[in-house]
């Protein structure tokens, strides 16, 4: 442009807008991850390509060195709902499950990798539902994002978690 046309840009201006594009977002996590590591969910993957039996999800995840997500609290659940939501799709497997304690009278849902007990934050409203071959747990669209139990041979999105210290070393 002629120099009559040209705008003047302040300095500090130019300065600015050259740090920013000269400094990469610190992330704890590789590429094509989500880093949630803020509320203690590490890093995660969403499989937007594929969908998975819960098995076929708990697999996918272990290819990858990860789990199917475990949501321990109200601020991981959030963190869940906002992330899916910036994704996309309307149904999520996560590693909740009641299958290995089936010969129990009344089977308790536990995280397949911590095995730990899945507590009743994360359930959408009158869930789980108790059916039989519903043994199995996904983010729902239709409960807000809340988990609802279904049967694990239902095919639906993966979503992996790996803790950042997987990542160290």
């Amino acid at each position: 442009l002629p120099p009559a046309m040209q705008l003047p840009i302040p300095t500090t201006l130019v300065l600015v807008i050259v740090t920013l594009l000269a400094t990469p977002a610190y992330s704890f996590c590789q590429e094509g991850w989500v880093d949630a590591t803020s509320t203690g969910l590490g890093c995660l993957k969403f499989d937007i390509w594929d969908y998975y039996t819960w098995e076929g999800a708990r697999l996918y995840c272990a290819e990858k060195g990860a789990r199917l997500v475990e949501v321990y609290n109200q601020e991981q659940q959030e963190m869940m709902v906002t992330a899916i939501k910036t994704v996309g799709y309307r149904t999520w497997w996560n590693g909740a499950t009641r299958q290995a304690r089936l010969d129990s009278p009344y089977p308790a849902w536990y995280w397949t990798d911590s095995m730990g007990e899945v507590e009743e934050f994360g359930w959408g409203e009158d869930k789980p539902s108790g059916k039989d071959d519903h043994d199995c747990a996904l983010f729902y669209y239709g409960l807000g994002y809340g988990w609802l139990d279904a049967p694990c041979h239902s095919s639906y999105k993966a979503v992996c978690q790996m803790d950042y210290e997987e990542y160290e070393g």
